[in-house]
């Protein structure tokens, strides 16, 4: 009920319901903590109060104090008067108590509104009374005489259960949404094992097993293609079946959508494998490669070569090109070969469908996979030389060292000249670069004594390591195994400048000086090597 000036006790101004409020003999609000330490509430005067004192404030504050009353703002004001409990009127955003107009039942049965700046008047008779207005506000006076307009009762929005319904039904949705998409995801397929039924098989495919393939890279390779819907299914099954651990490198027929058990008795039987693979060695050039394939596959020569122009499209990333030499990079230079390193030396088993780009793309995700494993670019980053440059290196390894001990060496010599200037040229003059070469512009190879100085020092080559800071040649001049990857990855310790092959048998001898250089090179001649000796006396 809201306050009038006309209705009062003995002892001042105070609710006249079932609560106890202010009268000067009362205490509090029923028995609860009152308003001063003796519990008083108001004094009995108009306008003078006590209220909360400044040590029994509600919430550390000072609730009635000397100036606002009830709150910090308006509340009953130190006349007596007011204008409502908050900044607007009554307890709510409108009149009175509740949620339209706070009457409430007087001790002497008159109804009055609630808490207003004007004093509370009657209700008028019913002939003059308004219909009451439900739908727009009507603009009336404000409660803080500023002119700011309150709401008509026909204003009042959405209802609290209202809004309480459509939040739950918000968020209900939100859950069943997430819902949705967790049981569609892949986690809970594989959380649940899922699997395809015969009714779902669809279009054949080739998928072919690499060599040393176990179980869990089978699964991922078959979900990666389609032909399986979860991974567990498949492994669930093999791992009950002895048979999968005999599963043999190849291709085999599929079918997308295919039943984990279908997949499983197609794999493990030798009798359904598809005979079709290639060999590729160690240290091939591009050209080399590419005649092999040609004649393994049966696919035009052209057919590879021009797949090779666009190293990118076969999957090998720009930032292998990168170099922290100062060169260019084979990819960016005229007449170079940038596919030359990428086709990983392995024997491959292929969809007999495949183009030329299938299988450089096979070739280039193997060299991207075993980089990966051997951590290429970790290591290039500790010899603060990028992975382009180690593979640069790994290639002249592969095709300058007798045997595999000395990868690691032939890489030692290789830094040693071209980043420390050991020969005092920073160049590596090493044959192999020119032949390759030679070799790109169609013509033959040659041994080192039959090279001309114009070959050796042909200003148009960009694999040229005779010339003064030549450094490394552009790009790798072959495609180098796991081993000579790994030895220019981990270079061995030495102070060694030359190397030379001193045997039929590709024995290979170091060197830190010319004079020993000049020694190994005539054992070499001694063992049936023909050497020019010329530039030792």
């Amino acid at each position: 009920m809201g306050y009038r000036d006309d209705v009062r006790n003995d002892q001042g101004y105070g609710w006249r319901s079932a609560h106890q409020g202010w009268g000067g003999q009362q205490q509090g609000w029923e028995g609860q903590p009152g308003w001063d330490a003796q519990q008083r509430g108001w004094e009995g005067q108009p306008g003078r109060q006590r209220g909360w004192d400044e040590q029994q404030a509600w919430g550390g504050r000072q609730g009635w104090d000397e100036r606002q009353g009830w709150d910090e703002r308006q509340g009953y004001e130190y006349q007596g008067y007011g204008q409502g409990w908050d900044e607007r009127q009554g307890w709510d955003e409108r009149q009175g108590w509740d949620d339209s107009q706070g009457y409430e039942q007087d001790w002497d049965g008159r109804r009055q509104r609630g808490w207003d700046d004007e004093r509370p008047r009657r209700r008028p008779p019913a002939d003059r009374r308004r219909p009451p207005n439900r739908g727009q506000g009507a603009k009336g006076k404000g409660s803080k005489g500023k002119g700011k307009g309150k709401k008509g009762r026909g204003s009042k929005g959405p209802s609290k259960k209202t809004i309480i319904w459509t939040i739950v039904v918000l968020v209900l949705a939100g859950i069943g949404w997430k819902a949705y998409d967790y049981l569609n995801s892949q986690d809970f397929r594989e959380m649940t094992a899922a699997d395809y039924g015969e009714a779902d098989m669809g279009d054949k495919i080739y998928f072919s097993v690499a060599q040393g393939a176990g179980g869990n890279e089978i699964a991922t390779m078959l979900l990666q293609q389609e032909i399986i819907k979860s991974r567990t299914a498949f492994i669930g099954i093999c791992d009950r079946d002895d048979r999968c651990r005999k599963i043999q490198p190849g291709a085999y027929e599929l079918r997308k959508h295919s039943p984990a058990q279908a997949v499983v008795e197609i794999l493990v039987d030798p009798k359904n494998k598809i005979t079709k693979k290639f060999t590729i060695p160690e240290g091939l050039s591009v050209i080399q490669t590419v005649k092999s394939l040609s004649k393994q596959t049966g696919i035009p020569e052209q057919d590879f070569l021009t797949a090779a122009k666009d190293p990118k499209a076969l999957g090998v990333p720009d930032e292998w090109f990168q170099r922290t030499d100062g060169k260019a990079a084979a990819n960016t230079v005229p007449n170079a070969q940038p596919i030359e390193g990428f086709l990983f030396p392995e024997t491959y088993f292929y969809d007999p469908t495949a183009t030329a780009a299938d299988i450089l793309k096979l070739m280039v995700g193997q060299f991207l996979k075993v980089a990966e494993e051997i951590d290429l670019k970790g290591k290039a980053a500790t010899l603060k030389i990028s992975p382009y440059e180690l593979l640069i290196a790994a290639s002249l390894a592969q095709d300058e060292a007798g045997k595999k001990e000395d990868f690691a060496k032939v890489a030692r010599v290789v830094y040693n000249n071209a980043y420390k200037g050991y020969t005092g040229c920073y160049c590596l003059r090493f044959d192999s670069a020119e032949n390759y070469w030679l070799e790109l512009n169609g013509k033959p190879t040659k041994n080192s004594g039959e090279m001309t100085v114009s070959e050796l020092n042909d200003p148009a080559n960009p694999y040229n390591t005779h010339a003064e800071n030549s450094k490394m040649p552009v790009g790798p001049i072959s495609n180098p195994g796991q081993d000579a990857l790994l030895g220019a990855a981990q270079p061995a310790a030495g102070e060694w400048k030359y190397f030379v092959a001193v045997d039929q048998n590709g024995t290979t001898e170091f060197a830190t000086s010319w004079s020993a250089f000049c020694n190994s090179k005539a054992k070499a001649n001694r063992n049936g090597l023909s050497l020019d000796m010329s530039d030792c006396w």
